[in-house]
């Protein structure tokens, strides 16, 4: 697996340091460097990628803005020499925080969590039976992403039939299924489209 990224940093040498980490590590294949959020955001417009090694401290727009405004975020490992902007950038759901100066053994462990979230979230749907098959359950738990979604499988829609229902009660999509196993690639193929057309 090859994970597409892209470095924000402001710093010239902290800049080529991280390329030439990204350079040396296999599973990273970088897209682009730039100095700021705004040269940033614009490869991202032209060249999404699925991870940011993104500094705080930059002139106009910090990193915590920058993250904050974008509407598709990727992964982001924070590259800074300040320890307080830990906190919230653990309230924005980075995969790591490396405090300057960044060494390469850490640099790699920080990509390894990355790429491990990443393949979590490319992993078939695991679907786990909330009872022993005997019981026959009303409901399943699938892994959406790196959540576990409870799906409610509800039999009043077809005699013969079993439609799946979201835990919130929300009706997902209706379909004529003559089995759980049938309802619930239904629920694969809803979740998958529906995730790719936000």
């Amino acid at each position: 697996m090859s994970v597409t990224c892209l470095i924000v940093e402001d710093e010239p040498l902290a800049r080529n340091l991280l390329a030439d980490y990204v350079k040396k590590t296999p599973s990273l294949q970088l897209v682009g460097t730039c100095a700021n959020a705004m040269e940033a955001l614009e490869l991202l417009q032209k060249h999404p990628v699925e991870l940011i090694f993104l500094d705080i401290q930059m002139p106009e727009i910090t990193g915590i803005t920058f993250l904050k405004i974008l509407q598709k975020k990727p992964l982001v490992i924070f590259t800074t020499a300040y320890s307080q902007y830990a906190l919230e950038g653990y309230e924005l759901d980075v995969v790591d925080y490396l405090l300057k100066p960044i060494t390469f053994e850490r640099f790699l462990k920080a990509v390894d969590k990355a790429v491990m979230r990443l393949q979590s979230q490319h992993q078939p749907i695991v679907i786990s039976p909330a009872a022993t098959a005997s019981d026959k359950p009303d409901f399943v738990f699938v892994k959406d992403g790196t959540k576990m979604v409870k799906v409610m499988l509800d039999k009043r829609c077809c005699p013969s039939a079993t439609a799946i229902k979201r835990h919130s009660g929300n009706s997902l999509r209706k379909t004529k299924c003559s089995n759980r196993v049938g309802c619930l690639k239904a629920f694969v193929f809803f979740r998958r489209t529906h995730l790719h057309s936000q």
